[in-house]
């Protein structure tokens, strides 16, 4: 497949750490979307959150949809949606990596640097455990299943239009 093709995909990408409890629920949206769509509908991936590999994988796009866990202070398992390309997130919304910067900066960065996708949307999904077990709150279970719908539309809805963002 040409890189031309591939771009015109949408993306969806899955950020965080699947051994951090809630902190791994971008990842596991993209993983049932990869599941339930067909490959040639989205390109479905998922990354640690370090910022040039994220800027990496959706610079080109025409639409990139991003998946992170939150903490704002809403009750665990709230969804909120912004749509970056418009104007920047909340930082309150998205938690800061290991590396010092969170998905917010990166966007930004992206924006200043001229790699931005052509439509970005965020999903955070409010988390609330961050344990190294790997255990999933209840709350986070049962908004990974309304999430999931929702981005599905999202691709669909994309599709039907042609890819144009």
């Amino acid at each position: 497949m040409s890189p031309v093709s591939s771009n015109s995909r949408p993306l969806v990408l899955g950020i965080g750490n699947r051994l951090r409890g809630d902190d791994g629920a971008g990842g596991m949206v993209a993983a049932r979307l990869r599941a339930a769509m067909p490959t040639d509908a989205v390109d479905c991936r998922t990354l640690d959150g370090e910022v040039a590999s994220i800027i990496d994988a959706w610079a080109g796009r025409r639409l990139a949809i991003v998946i992170d866990c939150a903490v704002s202070g809403a009750p665990p398992g709230s969804i909120r949606r912004f749509d970056a390309t418009a104007a920047p997130i909340p930082a309150l919304f998205a938690k800061t990596s290991t590396h010092g910067i969170g998905l917010p900066e990166a966007i930004e960065l992206a924006r200043a640097l001229g790699l931005m996708p052509g439509r970005l949307i965020v999903y955070a999904i409010e988390g609330k455990r961050f344990g190294m077990d790997g255990r999933v709150s209840p709350e986070i279970e049962q908004a990974l299943i309304k999430l999931t719908g929702m981005i599905e539309e999202d691709v669909e809805s994309n599709n039907r239009r042609g890819g144009d963002a």
